[in-house]
């Protein structure tokens, strides 16, 4: 078969769908290997060659990737070492000859999160080492997914807080910056605060401004 051509403007798989790349220049390898994943309920495309592999890791379309480590062209190492340099997602499996385990110990130096020894003696171990990879996948997305979300909140505490001070607290003189200074060290200290003034100063406005800001909120 064919090896994919991947665009790294590909839009990602759909929600929901399991996506494995099979990279291997023997089309019998890679028809064996789509046969059986795609029984085990996986989609499956192939790539035949270092360049088209490579392309098709930097597009993060992939939840899993299954790359032979001698495919022509710069080589499977290499393509990983590349892959994981320019920052993509897609957990990769390596596959070697058991002749070349110290490829293999490389590999996963380099960043691969699997190995498979070929000839494949057993091709559900080749699935399950795969539904393995793609359940630490999913975790890793629900991770990122928790992360972004983190930050998405942190930018709206954010915006509240600059609407809640600016909105009660008024004042641009040289006195005034030292307050918003003097709010700013006290949010990152545990300590508990003691704010002392005269009747009608503002120390509830400070009180406040210190809660919002503080992120024990």
């Amino acid at each position: 078969m064919d090896s994919v051509s991947v665009n790294q403007s590909t839009p990602a798989n759909a929600p929901g769908q399991t996506l494995v790349l099979v990279a291997d220049d023997d089309a019998g390898i890679r028809l064996v290997l789509r046969h059986r994943l795609e029984a085990a309920g996986y989609e499956v495309e192939e790539a035949a060659d270092s360049q088209s592999t490579l392309q098709a890791l930097l597009s993060n379309r992939y939840d899993v990737a299954l790359v032979d480590i001698m495919m022509p062209g710069i080589g499977g190492l290499e393509v990983l070492s590349k892959a994981r340099t320019e920052g993509t997602r897609t957990l990769v499996i390596v596959i070697t000859a058991a002749s070349t385990m110290n490829n293999a110990v490389e590999a996963m130096k380099r960043g691969a999160h699997d190995y498979l020894t070929k000839p494949f003696e057993n091709l559900d171990l080749v699935a399950a080492a795969v539904g393995r990879a793609i359940d630490v996948a999913g975790l890793e997305k629900f991770v990122r997914r928790l992360a972004g979300a983190a930050a998405d909140f942190s930018r709206l505490r954010e915006e509240v807080v600059r609407k809640l001070i600016g909105s009660e607290i008024i004042g641009r003189s040289a006195a005034m910056q030292e307050v918003y200074k003097l709010i700013g060290r006290v949010v990152t200290n545990d300590a508990t605060v003691l704010i002392c003034g005269e009747s009608g100063t503002g120390k509830e406005l400070v009180a406040r401004a210190i809660h919002f800001k503080s992120p024990r909120w």
